[in-house]
C-alpha cells in the first residue's frame, strides 16, 4: 500500500500562523489591527511573535491579555498584564487585572490521575517512570473554555516562551478533514502517528477513522521517543478508547519495537499514512517516514522472494501430478480464505471447513486476526507455500479474480454466494484454467455471455450447517429470553428510500445516478406485476429501460447485469420483506401477538423500532431463536430456498415465507430445461421457436398443479425462443436448481401471498402443534439430505475429482 506522508506542520495545526508565519513581511498596525478585530487565537501566536522582537511593546501586550481573557485564560492573561509599564496604559492594565484570577490552571494532581488511569496496564510503557520525568520538569498547563491548553514551561514566564498558542483541537480537525476524509468509507492501511502531546491530534484521527459498515478500522500505532513527553498527552484527556484499536511504542527503544513490530506484520497491511505532530518536541532518530518507507521496501522484497518460490513450485505440477497427489493414501488439505469483515462468509467458511474435517480432510481457514487488519499478498502466498493445499475454497472470488493472490494453480473453487459485479466479467470467466471450479448460484449469463467453463461447474444453493443447527433442546434462559409468536432475522434494517439514497451516493457518476432513479421510478410502477408475473419479464427488462431514459442508448452486457444485481433485485427484496414486515406488524399488533425483529439497526427504524430484538450470535443465540418463535418470516423476489430457512427447520424452527411468482422461477427454468433436452416439440415455428403445450407433458403438467396451489396461473402452452433452447442445451448446469417446493413442500401449506393468507398460517402454527412439527420434519430432512455442508463438500470432491 502507498505510504501517505502529512506533515501537519505549525501552519497546518495551527491557522494562527498568518503571513508572518509564512515568511511575508507584516507591519505593527497589521498586528495591533488584528488585535483589536480579532479576540481569539488568530491573534496570540502574532503577539508572541512582536512581544520577541520588541518586549516592552505595551499597545501589543494589553491586546494579547484582553485575549488570553476572552478565551477563559484568567491566569495568563495576569502574568501578561503585569508586565505593562505604568504609563498611558496603566489605567486599562489596572482595570484589566482588577477582573482577573487564577482561572484556567489546570490542577497537577489530577493530570497526574488522568495520565495513570490512561497509562496503566498498556504494554511497553513503565508508567511510573514515564510519569514522574514528566513532572520533573515543571510544567504548568492552562485550559481555554474551548478546551485547548496552553503550555508553560519551567522557564516561561511570558506569552514569548509559551506553547500550544493556537485553536490546535479545530486545526486537529480540519487536518483529518482535509487528508483522511476517505477513511470514513474506504479502508485505509495502519495509521503512524509520531507524538500525542497534546493528543488533539490523536483523538481527531480517532473520531476520523470509525469503523466501517462491514467492521474494518485502520491500527493506529503511536510512536513517541520521549516517555515524558508520551506522559504529558496522556495526562491532558482520557484517550483510553483509542488505546482499544492502538499499539503504543514510547521511549528511548520506541522506533526499534515498532520496527519489530512492523516486521512482524508482513502478511497483512502492515504501512499507511504516516502522520509526525506538528508539536513534537523530540523526534525518532532516523526519522519514522525513512523508517517506514525502509519496512515498506522490505516487505515487497520479501513478497517477491516468497511468490517467486510458489511459482517455481507451481511449474512442476502438471495434470498427471495432481492426479497421482489426488490418488495419494493421506488426508487432503483445503485451504478456505475469508472475510472477518462479512459475518455471513465468515460463518459459512468455519462450516465448510468443519464439514472437510468431518469427511478426513486437514483444514486450514485463513482469516484476520481482528478487526484492525487486512491480508497482505504475503499472507495467501505463505499459507499456499507452507501448508500446500490439494484444494482452495473461496466464497464469491474466482481466481482471476483475486491474481494477485492465488497465482499457483492449485485446485481452485469459487462457491458464488452473491451476485458480486466482478463475476460479471468477461475477463474474468475466460480466464479460468484447467484447474478452476464454479460451483453455487451458476447464473446461466456466466456461461452465456461471459465465458465461465459450463464443464467444470456446479448448481448449489446455500447450505446450512447440520451440526451447528439442530433440534436439541437450547438454553432455558435464551429461550424464555427470546419468546415470541412470529420473528424475523436480518441486517437489512435500511429501508428502500434509504438504501437508494445510499447507492447514489456511493456511484457518484451522475450518470448512473440517472440510471437508478429511473430504476426506481420503473419498480414502482411495476411492483404489483412482478409479483404476480403477468406480464412475464416486468422486473427483467426495467434496467434497459432505465437506462433508454437516462441515456438513450444500449447499457453493455455487462452493466446491464450490474445494475440488475446490485440495484433491481436488492431493491425489490428490500421492498417485499419491509411491506411483508408491516403485515406483520399489524397483524400481531392487532392479534395480541408478539414480533421480535433480530439483526443490527432495528432499533432506529421508526415503524419497527418497538419490535426490534437486537443482534444475534450466530450459533447458539440464532438457534434458539429459532426454537423459541412459533413462526420465523422469511421472503425473497428470487429464491425461497435460503440459508435461514434451512437453518430454521434444522433447529426446530417453522419458517413461513412469502410467496412471489418469481420465487417459482427454478421450478418453470428445471421444467422447460428438461423438455428441450429430453422431448419434442409440440411445433416449431418458423423463427425455429420451440412449442410445447402444457396439458402435452408430465413436466409441465406437475408445474401447473405447484402454479395452481401457490394461486397462479400457467399458460397453455410454453415458447422456447431458439436462443433460450440452446443455452439450456448446453449449460443446463444452470437450470438444475433446487426449487421453493421441493424445500418447502406444498406452497399452499408453507408459504403465504398476501396479509390475509400470513395471518391463517401463523394462527395455525401457534394453535397446531402437530401441524407445525410435521411441517417442521418435513423442511429438515430435506435440508439434511441434500442441503448441508457435509452434501455439498461430497458433491463439490467429485466435481475436482472428475477433471484434474
Amino acid at each position: 500500500m502507498p505510504i501517505l506522508h502529512v506533515q501537519t506542520t505549525k501552519r497546518s495545526m495551527n491557522p494562527a500562523m498568518t503571513q508572518a508565519a509564512t515568511g511575508q513581511r507584516i507591519t505593527r498596525a497589521q498586528i495591533l489591527h488584528l488585535g483589536r478585530t480579532q479576540k481569539g487565537w488568530a491573534f496570540l501566536p502574532l503577539a508572541a511573535q512582536a512581544l520577541r522582537v520588541a518586549p516592552d511593546d505595551d499597545e501589543v501586550r494589553l491586546l494579547a491579555a484582553q485575549t488570553l481573557r476572552t478565551l477563559g485564560l484568567a491566569a495568563l492573561s495576569r502574568l501578561v498584564a503585569q508586565r505593562i509599564r505604568p504609563g498611558p496604559l496603566g489605567d486599562q492594565r489596572d482595570r484589566l487585572l482588577a477582573t482577573l484570577d487564577r482561572q484556567g490552571m489546570m490542577d497537577l494532581d489530577v493530570l497526574i490521575a488522568r495520565a495513570r488511569a490512561n497509562l496503566d496496564h498498556l504494554p511497553g510503557v513503565d508508567t511510573a517512570a514515564a510519569i514522574d520525568a514528566w513532572v520533573a520538569q515543571g510544567t504548568d498547563y492552562y485550559q481555554a473554555r474551548d478546551g485547548n491548553v496552553v503550555r508553560v514551561p519551567r522557564d516561561g514566564h511570558d506569552l514569548p516562551q509559551w506553547e500550544w498558542l493556537g485553536d490546535v483541537r479545530s486545526a486537529a480537525v480540519e487536518f483529518c478533514r482535509a487528508h483522511l476524509a476517505g477513511a470514513a468509507s474506504q479502508p485505509i492501511g495502519p495509521i503512524t502517528i509520531e507524538g500525542v502531546s497534546p493528543p488533539w491530534l490523536l483523538l481527531a484521527i480517532h473520531q476520523a477513522t470509525p469503523a466501517l459498515s462491514d467492521g474494518y478500522r485502520p491500527l493506529l500505532q503511536i510512536v513517541q521517543r520521549d516517555a515524558a513527553e508520551f506522559a504529558e498527552g496522556m495526562a491532558l484527556a482520557d484517550v483510553r478508547e483509542v488505546f482499544s484499536r492502538s499499539v503504543v511504542f514510547a521511549g528511548p527503544e520506541a522506533l526499534a519495537r515498532f520496527t519489530e513490530h512492523v516486521r512482524e506484520r508482513f502478511d497483512y497491511q502492515a504501512v499507511g499514512p504516516v502522520i509526525p505532530a506538528s508539536t513534537l518536541r523530540r523526534q525518532v532518530e532516523p526519522a519514522l517516514l525513512s523508517t517506514v518507507r525502509a519496512l515498506a521496501d522490505e516487505q515487497r522484497a520479501e513478497s517477491v522472494q516468497l511468490r517467486g518460490k510458489l511459482l517455481d513450485r507451481d511449474r512442476t505440477r502438471n495434470s498427471a501430478w495432481w492426479k497421482a497427489r489426488y490418488a495419494e493414501k493421506r488426508p487432503r488439505r483445503v485451504l478456505i480464505p475469508t472475510c472477518r469483515f462479512s459475518t455471513y462468509i465468515r460463518h459459512a467458511s468455519e462450516d465448510l471447513a468443519e464439514a472437510f474435517r468431518v469427511q478426513g480432510w486437514e483444514a486450514r481457514v485463513l482469516i484476520e486476526p481482528d478487526d484492525h487488519t487486512r491480508f497482505s499478498t504475503l499472507a495467501y502466498d505463505r499459507a499456499q507455500l507452507e501448508f500446500d493445499p490439494d484444494l482452495i475454497v473461496l466464497i464469491n472470488y474466482p481466481r482471476a479474480s483475486r491474481a494477485e493472490a492465488f497465482a499457483a494453480q492449485t485446485p481452485f473453487v469459487c462457491w458464488v454466494q452473491d451476485a458480486m459485479p466482478h463475476l460479471f466479467d468477461e475477463r474474468v470467466g475466460r480466464a479460468h484454467g484447467a484447474r478452476d471450479f464454479i460451483v453455487g448460484h451458476v447464473y446461466p449469463k456466466l456461461f452465456r455471455e461471459f465465458g465461465y467453463p459450463v464443464a467444470r461447474a456446479m448448481s448449489v444453493p446455500v447450505v446450512a450447517s447440520q451440526r451447528k443447527f439442530h433440534a436439541g433442546a437450547a438454553n432455558p434462559q435464551l429461550l424464555s429470553r427470546f419468546a415470541c409468536e412470529v420473528a424475523y432475522v436480518s441486517h437489512h434494517s435500511e429501508t428502500p428510500t434509504q438504501m437508494h439514497e445510499r447507492l447514489c451516493r456511493e456511484v457518484g457518476d451522475p450518470h448512473i445516478v440517472r440510471v437508478l432513479e429511473e430504476m426506481r421510478a420503473l419498480i414502482h410502477e411495476r411492483y404489483a406485476m412482478i409479483q404476480t408475473g403477468i406480464p412475464h419479464g416486468a422486473a427483467k427488462s426495467i434496467p434497459d429501460d432505465a437506462w433508454a431514459r437516462a441515456c438513450g442508448h444500449a447499457p453493455t452486457p455487462r452493466v446491464l447485469a450490474q445494475l440488475r444485481e446490485q440495484y433491481l433485485i436488492p431493491m425489490l427484496e428490500r421492498m417485499l420483506r419491509h411491506e411483508m414486515l408491516e403485515w406483520a406488524a399489524d397483524v400481531c399488533e392487532r392479534r395480541g401477538w408478539q414480533l421480535r425483529i433480530f439483526g443490527r439497526g432495528w432499533e432506529s427504524h421508526e415503524r419497527f423500532k418497538d419490535h426490534a430484538g437486537g443482534e444475534l450470535e450466530h450459533g447458539e443465540q440464532l438457534r434458539a431463536a429459532y426454537q423459541a418463535a412459533r413462526v420465523h418470516l422469511h421472503a425473497s423476489m428470487c429464491t425461497l430456498v435460503h440459508q435461514r430457512v434451512m437453518e430454521c427447520a434444522l433447529s426446530g424452527g417453522l419458517p413461513l415465507c412469502r410467496l412471489v411468482q418469481p420465487n417459482l422461477g427454478a421450478s418453470r427454468q428445471r421444467a422447460i430445461a428438461e423438455l428441450v433436452c429430453t422431448a419434442e416439440p409440440d411445433r416449431v415455428q418458423s423463427d425455429g421457436t420451440l412449442v410445447f403445450r402444457t396439458d402435452a407433458h408430465e413436466p409441465l403438467r406437475r408445474l401447473r398443479t405447484t402454479f395452481a396451489r401457490a394461486g397462479f396461473e400457467l399458460p397453455d402452452e410454453f415458447a422456447v425462443r431458439p436462443r433460450t433452447a440452446e443455452n439450456m442445451k448446453r449449460f443446463r448446469v444452470a437450470f438444475d436448481g433446487e426449487t421453493a417446493e421441493g424445500l418447502l413442500g406444498d406452497p399452499a401449506e408453507a408459504m403465504f401471498r398476501d396479509r390475509l393468507s400470513m395471518e391463517r398460517l401463523i394462527e395455525r402454527a401457534v394453535s397446531d402443534d402437530v401441524w407445525r412439527n410435521a411441517r417442521t420434519q418435513q423442511i429438515a430432512d430435506h435440508v439434511r439430505t441434500h442441503l448441508t455442508h457435509d452434501a455439498l463438500v461430497k458433491r463439490l470432491v467429485t466435481l475436482v475429482e472428475a477433471h484434474l
